[in-house]
């Protein structure tokens, strides 16, 4: 005899036991069976002490009730061969499960992953009131028949007259019994208007896998359970809605009934994908797979079991991220507990790589700490934000970076912000290459980088990388790629210190960090474990496992099913990327997996305009605080991420409005409400996620290549697929472009309609991808500091170096005439009032049009937009 438990189980027995008293003592009975059920096979020992109840049950066929204490009850459904434990709960609580799972039956479908048992509702009589399957709805938009497959469709609609067929496809899920049962009665047989009237009353409450199964029951495609061959039952395997208990790990287990929900998905909704986590690989194995798809959840199921198979070697889970990082530790601890074994760590690479340099270069340990980070430990912080703007800019006399004026220039005339990209440069060259390899730069193909680069214009980034991490020691700071190039250094000296190194979230590591990882664990079985997805690459970096002599060549596998996402929201967030797709033609090795929708429905998301960002801040707050207010589920976690801003800003804007931003040290299993950019949001999942500032002078960078706004668009599905049920995407003035081809997917409104501003006195915030205070006003800006300006982009050879020539910081002379000016400012009103300085000058009419815009620019710069007024939907260029 098979023992197994359906996907409801686990959550009511975690329900019973919390409850305590004489309903734990109920859950303990329960807790009893299911060990038992793991050791023994024959049903008397397994129930032994337990007696069914007096009464039977028709609602379910098949279906045993035993009674427990304090009034509980234990449902279960047994067959020859096979006992399903469906559910645990006080007497209110079967029947309440029981009616709205009347008609439930099982059935062995055959799988690429095996052979799994799967369940659907079917009506015995659609003529029988009583006996038809009553669901609510999801109140979901558009027609039911498009959340099947065609096939499907075509299956279950064969025979019928093309007038039914085409009122079928006209129903909604807001579809009344009144409306459905005579459309259903009017098939030629009783078993295919049962099969309509099934299959729309489950679409319509959102259970497009049951409606599927219902069909697949209907075809003679699967095997019900009464039917099946014990040599069947033998072979069948843990699929998402039944797992056999032989696969529940009794630790994980013992912990799950007592734990707090947030974690409860990562450690148990994917029994389907155990195989990935049970698998032993002879040598590097990836793992790729959709947003939502529980990679996380094998990552760590995986690492929990390696730990136990080598107890006497060292486990890692490494990350980029820290705020992830924390998390997957959390996660880990609240489900082992005391059970946790000692030899497994969850690290980021940022820790890593500090706890190896403290080992190597112990008189180096204040540099290698981050307390010189005001607020991130992660060191993408507001202190390396202001280095770098110091060191770029040359300002307090610090004229490294002059080594980068022929790039800086020549990327202005292409349009380019160089600032922005150089740092980018700056970050694919380390991630590419160690310090003592960055000749090889010279040559090397620029996988994903757009702007092509001539030899002279390469020196130029390897000269001006040695000036910023010069620059970045004398101050006593680093970030982590500097980090990772002081340990690359002594990559001899790494020897193998894991048995097993498992990474999420691999698409954000650079060759050069792969090679550290390759150089701590040796070569072995099931020796590196790689997770994550090409779709989500969001860093500038050159990223090529062979290069870091990682060969996963026949170990590469791929799980395309969605668990995380509501049908409408990653619909939407799919579309955004095959609708973009033409984006992606520089896009280094990025495939797009298709993936599988969840099995849920939710509102389609939000599209919200609002007069200002400041406006969209409040007005985010405002629906968050009614949304956790009216929420039942203590649990319940939003986010909001602003795109554009740099991360000084969205440190400051955190204090402003008392929310934790999504760094290192946060607590995101005990937390509520978060802030963040969008690519600190990978990994996580929230119930509610609100992204503001999606506004085209926002995102994509407006100054940065087109060519390379790819992992910009990935940002963005980032974020949009961290939003279980609830995604509201907001702008002010104009959506961004990529918004453009997707706005059928939203529903389109204005802020005040759907929630109440917080009030807050003061907030001060401002929108565009450039809205950082300017260190110098515009007044005091002498040629070369105008040129630091994103307003100069697009400045043509000539005008720049009319402009460093003509205005250099000091007023000079020849004669009477003005050759020389301080500021940018005065040299502007001088040639406006007095036409003739043109010519004295050389300064051609059509330079002088580049300076009038650039003028105009500049006196922008510190304006904030005009508030829109009336009610009127800003338009979205497509």
């Amino acid at each position: 005899m098979k023992f197994a438990t359906d996907k409801d189980f686990m959550q009511s027995l975690q329900t019973l036991t919390i409850k305590g008293g004489k309903f734990g003592r109920a859950a303990a009975q329960v807790i009893g069976v299911l060990r038992l059920s793991q050791r023994k096979t024959e049903l008397a020992e397994v129930f032994a002490g337990l007696v069914t109840t007096n009464h039977g049950e028709s609602r379910i066929q098949h279906c045993t009730k035993y009674d427990l204490q304090g009034s509980c009850r234990l449902i279960t459904v047994q067959h020859d061969g096979i006992c399903l434990l469906l559910f645990a709960g006080d007497h209110e609580g079967c029947d309440e499960w029981l009616e709205t799972n009347k008609g439930k039956r099982f059935h062995l479908k055959e799988t690429q992953d095996g052979r799994i048992i799967q369940s659907t509702r079917v009506t015995e009589s659609v003529a029988n009131a009583a006996s038809r399957l009553q669901t609510v709805s999801d109140f979901s938009t558009g027609a039911l028949w498009e959340k099947l497959p065609l096939r499907y469709f075509e299956t279950m609609t064969v025979g019928l007259a093309p007038e039914l067929v085409a009122e079928l496809k006209a129903i909604s899920s807001i579809v009344s019994d009144e409306e459905l049962v005579p459309l259903a009665c009017q098939a030629p047989t009783s078993g295919q208007s049962d099969l309509l009237y099934d299959v729309f009353d489950l679409l319509r409450g959102g259970f497009v896998q049951e409606a599927k199964a219902r069909v697949d029951r209907f075809e003679g495609s699967v095997v019900p359970l009464e039917n099946a061959s014990p040599a069947a039952l033998e072979t069948a395997v843990s699929g998402d809605e039944v797992m056999l208990v032989e696969d529940v790990d009794p630790v994980l287990f013992e912990h799950f009934v007592k734990t707090a929900s947030y974690e409860k998905w990562m450690m148990y909704l994917h029994p389907s994908q155990r195989g990935f986590a049970n698998k032993d690989f002879n040598g590097p194995t990836k793992l790729t797979g959709v947003s939502g798809s529980g990679k996380t959840s094998v990552l760590i199921h995986r690492a929990i079991r390696l730990a136990r198979l080598y107890p006497n070697e060292k486990v890692l889970v490494l990350t980029l991220n820290r705020a992830l990082s924390r998390m997957i530790h959390d996660l880990v601890s609240l489900a082992l507990g005391d059970g946790t074994p000692l030899n497994l760590e969850v690290k980021s690479f940022w820790e890593l790589c500090r706890e190896k340099l403290a080992g190597i270069e112990p008189h180096n340990h204040l540099l290698y700490t981050d307390k010189t980070v005001a607020t991130n430990p992660f060191a993408v912080s507001e202190y390396i934000d202001d280095i770098w703007a110091e060191y770029y800019e040359q300002r307090n006399n610090n004229r490294d970076a002059k080594v980068l004026a022929p790039l800086h220039r020549t990327l202005l005339v292409r349009s380019i912000y160089p600032c922005d990209y150089i740092r980018q440069e700056f970050d694919y060259l380390r991630s590419a290459l160690a310090p003592s390899e960055r000749e090889q730069y010279l040559a090397l193909e620029r996988e994903g980088r757009a702007i092509p680069l001539e030899e002279r214009y390469r020196r130029c980034v390897i000269d001006g990388l040695v000036a910023w991490e010069r620059k970045m020691t004398d101050v006593g700071a680093v970030d982590y790629l500097g980090l990772t190039t002081a340990l690359y250094k002594h990559l001899e000296k790494l020897e193998p210190s894991y048995r097993c190194i498992l990474v999420d979230e691999m698409q954000d590591f650079g060759s050069v960090e792969l090679k550290i990882v390759r150089n701590l664990v040796r070569p072995d079985v099931n020796d590196i474990f790689l997770s994550g997805d090409p779709a989500q690459s969001v860093l500038t970096k050159y990223h090529r496992l062979s290069d870091a002599g990682i060969d996963v060549v026949g170990r590469s596998h791929s799980i395309l099913k969605n668990y995380r996402n509501s049908r409408e929201i990653l619909n939407a967030a799919s579309e955004l990327f095959k609708r973009n797709k033409d984006m992606f033609a520089s896009a280094p090795g990025i495939e797009i997996l298709d993936p599988e929708f969840a099995n849920f429905s939710s509102s389609p998301p939000l599209l919200l305009t609002a007069p200002s960002l400041k406006d969209e801040v409040l007005f985010a707050l405002g629906h968050l605080h009614a949304k956790h207010n009216d929420s039942v589920n203590h649990s319940f976690k939003s986010c909001i991420a602003v795109c554009g801003l740099a991360q000084s800003e969205l440190e400051d804007l955190s204090r402003q409005i008392s929310l934790d931003v999504l760094n290192g040290d946060t607590n995101v299993v005990a937390g509520k409400v978060f802030l963040s950019d969008l690519e600190q949001t990978k990994g996580f999942e929230f119930d509610s996620m609100i992204i503001l500032n999606c506004a085209a002078a926002a995102i994509p960078h407006p100054h940065l290549p087109a060519e390379e706004s790819y992992r910009e668009l990935c940002k963005l599905y980032v974020a949009m697929t961290r939003a279980k049920r609830e995604l509201i995407i907001s702008y002010s003035r104009e959506a961004s472009a990529f918004l453009g081809k997707v706005v059928d997917l939203f529903t389109i409104g204005e802020w005040h309609d759907y929630a109440d501003a917080r009030e807050q006195k003061t907030l001060r915030i401002r929108s565009g991808r450039f809205s950082a205070e300017p260190v110098l006003q515009n007044s005091e800006l002498d040629g070369e500091a105008v040129l630091m300006c994103p307003e100069a982009v697009g400045l043509s050879s000539a005008a720049q170096e009319k402009l460093t020539q003509l205005v250099a910081g000091n007023n000079r002379y020849r004669g009477n005439k003005q050759i020389g000016w301080k500021t940018f400012d005065s040299f502007f009103e001088s040639l406006r009032k007095s036409p003739a300085l043109h010519t004295t000058n050389f300064v051609s009419r059509a330079m002088w049009d580049e300076y009038v815009g650039l003028h105009g620019r500049l006196a922008l710069r510190s304006v904030e937009p005009k508030p829109a007024t009336g009610r009127r939907i800003l338009t979205l260029k497509r």
